[in-house]
């Protein structure tokens, strides 16, 4: 964020405005709402793996190994958070591995129906 950079739109601009016009459809592609999934793997760092696929509403699927690769960052991340517990007794991240697991899953399948549809409930 800089101080003084308009993001969406100009100072006047009211929210409803800057809504109407980021998902309004567009002659140069797809509406927003239509690659927002899409733009969200393709910028995930640690990386998401997809594949390029023309024939996808989205233009990509995620990839095999995508439940993998979610399920690897949710666990360094939840090992770095109970480490840092100074000394307190907390169960080990290897020990929460089946609830990771769900969670990567779910999330997964998350993104799988928003490349998919352009919209997804989350579970």
């Amino acid at each position: 964020v800089t101080p003084g950079h308009v993001y969406g739109g100009t100072p006047t601009a009211n929210l409803a405005d800057m809504l109407e016009n980021y998902y309004k459809p567009s002659t140069l592609g797809p509406a927003p709402e239509l690659s927002r999934f899409a733009a969200f793997v393709k910028a995930a760092r640690p990386e998401i793996p997809y594949d390029v696929d023309p024939a996808a509403p989205s233009g990509i699927r995620l990839s095999s190994k995508a439940t993998g690769a979610v399920l690897e960052a949710l666990y360094s991340t939840a090992e770095v958070l109970l480490t840092g517990t100074q000394g307190h007794n907390v169960t080990p991240a290897s020990d929460l591995e089946f609830v990771l697991l769900k969670i990567a899953k779910r999330f997964t399948e998350f993104l799988a129906t928003g490349l998919e549809k352009g919209d997804a409930p989350w579970p």
